[in-house]
């Protein structure tokens, strides 16, 4: 946290120093799950509750050039009706800059999260991401990267881990939006070595404009988990495999007004119980842009 505090002052003094683009959201709404979770430490409740969400992000050019240092701030929280150790608070800064080199895109990113679980310390979260965009076609354009992550849980030092993962995306455009075909590998290695995994993901989505007021968007990911020591509680090593569905709808109510409406569905298998689930999503929110 002192951390996040450091870098917020310093960000403070550099926005207030250059007069270039800035602009910012907030997100207010509603979110239905049939079970509630925190997933990054496989806790899963197995009940149905409705969680007020508040998302505000804010995000400044801090120097007024083609290729400007962008500083981002973000703020998230879900409290629940009555499942209030489920309650999540993050705040978040980024800084990233792109580049254009020979005609090819170069973004490098830098970011650091702290997350509160129920009012307690949880998660501290750093993460480095250089991506290289190419121009394949007028219609065509793919995006690699390379995402460095670095995890402090405060509430179990076991899953401290550092994660290296890589990936791409492709956009194939048409005159009413485009499809997305993703991919990405990632190795984690965390302190204690049964948590330790290599994982596959895989998403395709659809973004399609049906007015000049309205999109949607619909897609499905798949997710393979192999963890690469033996987990203790099963005795033998822990595989998991999960699809998910999801359907978007935004509206534009006004310039600077939106409505956005969420469904996803999630079907887990895995060898370890509390992971073989499925789950229901459903959340409605306001969105105003300034």
């Amino acid at each position: 946290m002192k951390l996040l505090l450091i870098l917020t002052i310093i960000s403070s003094f550099l926005l207030a120093s250059f007069e270039a683009r800035a602009e910012a959201s907030i997100k207010i709404g509603l979110e239905w799950n049939d079970n509630v979770s925190t997933q990054s430490t496989d806790n899963f409740s197995g009940i149905s509750d409705v969680a007020t969400v508040l998302d505000f992000t804010y995000e400044k050019e801090l120097f007024d050039r083609e290729n400007p240092l962008v500083f981002s701030y973000s703020y998230s929280q879900s409290t629940y009706d009555d499942l209030t150790d489920f309650n999540l608070k993050s705040h978040s800064i980024f800084f990233y800059r792109d580049f254009n080199i020979l005609d090819k895109s170069i973004n490098i990113l830098y970011g650091f999260s702290d997350t509160r679980l129920a009012g307690s310390k949880f998660l501290n979260l750093h993460t480095i991401t250089p991506t290289l965009g190419l121009e394949l076609s007028s219609d065509m354009y793919m995006s690699s990267y390379y995402n460095y992550m670095n995890k402090k849980f405060f509430t179990d030092s076991g899953r401290d881990s550092q994660t290296n993962a890589i990936g791409f995306n492709l956009f194939l455009f048409d005159d009413k939006g485009f499809y997305l075909i993703g991919y990405k590998f990632e190795n984690e290695d965390t302190k204690n070595e049964q948590y330790d995994y290599d994982a596959n993901q895989l998403n395709f989505s659809r973004h399609h404009e049906l007015s000049t007021q309205s999109k949607i968007i619909m897609g499905l990911k798949y997710y393979d988990k192999d963890y690469l020591k033996t987990t203790i509680s099963i005795s033998e090593k822990r595989r998991d495999r999960n699809k998910s569905l999801y359907f978007t709808n935004e509206y534009m109510i006004t310039d600077t007004a939106v409505s956005e409406f969420t469904y996803e569905y999630t079907d887990s298998k895995s060898n370890l119980t509390s992971s073989n689930y499925t789950e229901n999503t459903i959340s409605f929110g306001l969105i105003y842009r300034f």
